[in-house]
């Protein structure tokens, strides 16, 4: 035993004054002595390059370029980088330089490291990734299965063709603008318009201001109900509508008939120039500006001057709405109407159009066609204040007791309740909508 240890005492000895010779010779540095230049990690760990080694091999690691990336361990037992892994990848991969941080795919920024998505030797999927596309997104991101609706791209797997995985300054680090990335699928619905001419909700031009981009519980991706989805924006309008009585449209809260949910072809993103759209339900309306006099109103604005599109109401009350063109305290406006200022325009003028001139309507009651007022009125009284209560039964007969003026149906009403007293464009003087 004692002879056992000296000569091992005496090899070690040896060991180091052969070092220490060879270190002070000048000829070899301890480096050069440690490693070979000529050497690489690989010639000895070949069961390192074996296993780690896959369809798709990182080219440094591919070209047994071990100190691309790593520093000499000088037999230290663990793995050195030369740099931050993030400042490595970026010596060859160029994919975030330039970008702001907060512009930058959260693995990428906060861990500082590539190796979050990618494995750094070899992999068995596309660009040496953990995981393909879409499993390696759905480690970070959950999505519910269970809707309505499901994005094509989304159900297909395709996230990358819509996102950068590194980052981007559009939206969830898109791969450029919604609107030019939405377009490039979506196309048909240019119709020969561009991303500049696009709807926009909450003063943005974006798809994503409507629609989601991956799964929905609505319609076409919809952020809300098709019913609904315009007065997310439209709130003030919304709550006007509540108070109805509401256009006929409107009462399934149907926008789109008359407006386009993409691009301003209009004013107001209408489907076409505003009086041919009303005149797509109202065509008994657009004949009449065919007929000998037309009002100029109707002929000069569009229907807006003196409609409300979204209700069955005019913008102002009618003598207001007449009076801002006509001046009813005119003395020849007045002495046209018997001395009366008219409680109501429309009872005796058609307002859009007619075959008489001053645009009275279509049939006449005699007394009125003749200008004979005070048929039926006491001279100087109002329009309400009519001579009698049985004023009607001097020319016509007692209702019947069957049909349609019977006591059972009339219900209390009076004649003019039905009946225009002065001119109409309904047989019978029915009163119309006018």
């Amino acid at each position: 035993m004692i002879v056992e240890h000296t000569l091992k005492s005496t090899l070690r000895s040896i060991l180091l004054i052969c070092f220490a010779l060879i270190l002070f010779s000048g000829s070899l540095s301890a480096e050069a002595l440690i490693r070979d230049e000529d050497k690489n990690c690989l010639e000895c760990h070949d069961d390192f390059k074996k296993r780690l080694s896959g369809k798709f091999n990182h080219s440094p690691f591919k070209n047994d370029e071990c100190d691309a990336c790593h520093q000499f361990h000088e037999f230290r037992n663990k793995v050195e980088f030369s740099d931050e892994v993030i400042e490595l990848c970026r010596t060859c991969h160029s994919v975030v330089d330039g970008m702001d941080e907060d512009h930058i795919h959260a693995p990428v920024f906060d861990d500082l490291s590539c190796a979050v998505c990618h494995t750094p030797h070899s992999a068995d999927n596309t660009k040496q990734l953990r995981l393909e596309v879409p499993e390696l997104c759905f480690e970070c991101h959950d999505f519910e299965s269970d809707v309505h609706t499901k994005h094509k791209p989304f159900v297909e797997g395709k996230c990358t063709e819509c996102h950068n995985p590194h980052g981007s300054p559009y939206g969830t680090f898109f791969q450029m603008p919604a609107g030019y990335l939405c377009l490039s699928c979506h196309d048909p619905i240019l119709d020969g318009f561009g991303p500049a001419q696009m709807h926009a909700a909450d003063e943005i031009q974006s798809c994503e201001q409507c629609h989601y981009g991956h799964l929905s519980e609505n319609v076409n991706m919809l952020k809300a109900s098709e019913d609904g989805i315009c007065f997310e924006c439209h709130k003030d309008l919304a709550e006007s509508i509540k108070q109805g009585p509401v256009h006929s449209l409107l009462e399934d809260e149907n926008c789109q008939v008359c407006h386009t949910p993409h691009f301003q072809k209009g004013e107001n993103s209408l489907h076409d120039p505003q009086k041919d759209l009303c005149f797509g339900c109202h065509s008994d309306i657009e004949e009449l500006l065919e007929a000998e006099y037309v009002h100029v109103a109707v002929e000069d604005e569009d229907c807006t001057l003196c409609h409300n599109p979204h209700f069955k109401e005019l913008v102002d009350p009618q003598i207001d709405l007449c009076s801002g063109c006509h001046d009813v305290e005119d003395e020849d406006f007045v002495g046209l109407h018997g001395g009366i200022e008219p409680a109501s325009c429309t009872g005796c003028h058609n307002p859009h159009g007619s075959s008489k001139e001053k645009l009275i309507k279509e049939t006449e009651h005699p007394p009125f066609e003749e200008r004979d007022c005070e048929a039926c009125h006491e001279e100087g009284q109002t329009p309400k204040d009519l001579k009698s209560e049985e004023i009607c039964l001097v020319c016509h007969d007692e209702p019947e007791s069957e049909g349609p003026h019977s006591s059972s149906k009339r219900n209390n009403l009076v004649c003019v309740d039905c009946h225009s007293p002065h001119a109409g464009n309904l047989n019978g003087l029915i009163k119309s909508i006018l």
